[in-house]
């Protein structure tokens, strides 16, 4: 049995045909347009570099970004030199790093390369200090705004700096600099997605998160940031809807309260271009399109909705929508062949599978792997006897039904409606899948 979900992170877009070093690279993190996921241990993807969120706390930091830290820490960034080249020189170092990991992966034809096989990873300590000294000075020197750009974009850099309680403090104090020293900084979308991504390292940088973002989606003088924040914060309110053991009326409260915050975001800044997470970044794709999304993720395909028909692609090419699994209580399984925790999950979902019988339930398995031949080998090992779909690192399904990390399961009843979203199949799961199944049955 498998609880535990390989963790999202956020990452560089690249590919095996483009290498971002010096310069170019911090043109490549004002672009970040795909996310991807990966397991434990951390890895280096080949086609698109990911790096994993360690976790932690992050405390409000509202005049100093070194205000409410310890005395020691305090005085080694004051004590810092507020130098930009020190930042300079740790991002080609990184870009030289990272580099390095693609290679391998494009000459030995693998998808991920364990840290464990790379050069040591650059000293990142430095460039910290550097940038919370210039951020300290209040826009007293230059490069001000592309030191916190630097902080907040932390993660993709090392994610264990990101998820140090003090590092993160730092993040959201330089996001609030940004705020307001640069009140028609362009960038937001990119940035808030940042800050969002932050929540994954635990119940205090979640609640840190939700406080910016809060802050931002109603007292932003910037609209495309306090739109960026709206969209955010009632992505997070409509994951309330599928907390566990809440009663209809609870759900419908929740689901109320994230509408409301999706409701209007657009305002102001409908043509302007939406850059989001996880495949969001489509082209042409503006607030209005995002804000639409949302609405329609929230009232559709969290607990309570009607899953949408969406179209995919089984193994061998068949266009297939999941409108043609209705009548049937469906168990959609958003897996990677990279995920361990995904992989570790066949057992009991062939044992599910063979319990309950085709004729009522189907499990519906969605890979998100980057190379249709690379699931196709993998269930040559692995017999995966259900329905497959490939969809790629990055497709409408997987946007459409906000899943952002794997496994994700979602089950549904045999009219379409969505029963639960969960990352486990713990024994409560599999139970209301069995219990579903047998009231199907009985109906």
């Amino acid at each position: 049995m498998n609880d535990q979900a390989c963790p999202t992170g956020t990452g560089i877009a690249a590919d095996r045909n483009a290498v971002a070093t010096g310069n170019n690279m911090k043109t490549a993190l004002r672009n970040v347009e795909t996310e991807a996921e990966h397991a434990t241990p951390p890895v280096l993807l080949a086609a698109t570099t990911i790096l994993l969120l360690a976790g932690g706390a992050c405390d409000r930091v509202t005049d100093s970004p070194t205000k409410g830290l310890d005395d020691d820490t305090s005085a080694t960034l004051l004590d810092a030199d507020p130098n930009w080249q020190t930042i300079d020189k740790y991002i080609q170092e990184h870009a030289v790093w990272l580099e390095v990991g693609r290679k391998i992966a494009v000459e030995e034809d693998r998808m991920f390369i364990p840290l464990t096989e790379l050069p040591e990873r650059p000293d990142i300590g430095p460039a910290i200090a550097a940038a919370s000294a210039i951020l300290e000075g209040a826009g007293r020197y230059d490069r001000t705004i592309e030191a916190a750009e630097f902080l907040v974009k932390l993660p993709q850099f090392d994610s264990g700096a990101a998820g140090n309680p003090r590092n993160q403090r730092l993040t959201y104090a330089a996001a609030r600099a940004i705020a307001d020293l640069a009140p028609d900084y362009e960038r937001w979308p990119e940035l808030v997605a940042q800050i969002d991504s932050l929540r994954q390292n635990g119940d205090s940088a979640q609640s840190a998160a939700n406080v910016f973002l809060e802050e931002m989606a109603t007292g932003a003088e910037n609209p495309v940031l306090s739109a960026s924040a709206r969209y955010y914060r009632a992505r997070d309110l409509a994951r309330a809807v599928d907390a566990e053991g809440l009663s209809a009326a609870e759900r419908a409260v929740s689901r109320e309260r994230a509408l409301e915050m999706a409701t209007g975001l657009k305002a102001g800044v409908e043509s302007e271009q939406f850059r989001g997470r996880f495949g969001e970044a489509l082209a042409t794709r503006t607030f209005s399109d995002a804000e639409a999304d949302l609405i329609d993720r929230i009232r559709r395909t969290t607990v309570g909705g009607i899953l949408p028909a969406l179209a995919g692609s089984s193994l061998d090419g068949i266009e297939e929508t999941l409108a043609d699994y209705r009548g049937r209580v469906l168990l959609l399984d958003f897996w990677a062949t990279w995920c361990k925790p995904c992989v570790a999950a066949l057992p009991d979902l062939r044992e599910l599978v063979a319990d309950l019988g085709a004729d009522r339930f189907a499990l519906l398995a969605i890979s998100v792997d980057a190379n249709l031949e690379t699931v196709t080998t993998f269930i040559e090992k692995e017999p995966m006897p259900w329905a497959n779909w490939h969809v790629g690192t990055s497709s409408e399904v997987t946007r459409k039904l906000d899943v952002r990390s794997y496994p994700t399961y979602i089950l549904v009843d045999q009219h379409g409606q969505v029963l639960a979203r969960t990352n486990s199949l713990s024994a409560e799961f599999l139970s209301l899948v069995e219990q579903t199944v047998a009231t199907a049955s009985e109906g």
